[in-house]
């Protein structure tokens, strides 16, 4: 009874701050929930830096454990290609936001708000702006694992190669640093006589779990690929 409670509680919660946003930022968007997960119909309005520019009709479910899980967004008039070069998996129709772990790791309130003022805004305003320029307004990164290795070596400001960005999140996964470690950079000297000190900032600016979480995400896709 005590799971069922707090889950209701998260839900309700979760329903509450969904809703406010929207009717703060998009009114034209409607918030319901079904089960244990908040519901979003309607227009979402793209904005520019002279006012309304675009409107896209969206399905979004947002997860009782958000922000841990990514909310589902779909676009429902069929204007967005169901192609990956459009970030729109060819599956199910699913938009792809961004990588969102990365994400998380970067953003410092995962808030809701935070997710409709950036990675969901930032989806459609791309998308409207690739219609009217063919190009993308903020660059665009690969897909699949070479797209994630792309956005963690951004965070974690180390060369965009796998085996690097691993040896980085293992490390950083470590209860304990020690000086003797191997350093992750490649160099084969020891981590106190090379990169420590830039470890251990990372290590105080993301935390163990959400390496872990990165770490994840790039084994987990790498041994995907394989199987293949």
């Amino acid at each position: 009874m005590g799971e069922v409670a707090t889950l209701t509680n998260q839900v309700d919660e979760l329903f509450r701050e969904v809703w406010r946003v929207a009717n703060t930022c998009q009114p034209e968007l409607v918030v319901s929930m079904e089960d244990d997960v908040v519901l979003v119909e309607g227009k979402f309005v793209v904005w520019d830096g002279q006012g309304p520019l675009d409107g896209y009709s969206v399905f979004i479910g947002f997860f009782s454990d958000f922000p841990s899980t990514s909310p589902r967004v779909y676009e429902t008039e069929g204007r967005i290609p169901r192609d990956l070069d459009r970030h729109v998996f060819p599956s199910d129709g699913a938009c792809c936001l961004t990588v969102w772990e990365g994400w998380l790791a970067e953003v410092q309130e995962p808030t809701v708000e935070a997710f409709f003022r950036g990675p969901l805004h930032d989806f459609f305003f791309s998308q409207t702006y690739f219609d009217t320029n063919g190009e993308w307004p903020f660059g665009e990164r690969s897909h699949g694992i070479t797209g994630v290795v792309e956005a963690f070596s951004e965070i974690l400001g180390v060369e965009q190669d796998r085996q690097v960005v691993i040896a980085y999140l293992r490390l950083m996964c470590r209860q304990h640093l020690g000086g003797h470690a191997i350093c992750p950079c490649g160099s084969s000297k020891r981590l106190r006589d090379c990169h420590r000190g830039e470890v251990e900032v990372l290590r105080g600016r993301i935390s163990r779990d959400m390496a872990r979480r990165m770490l994840r995400q790039v084994e987990t896709r790498n041994r995907s690929k394989k199987n293949l």
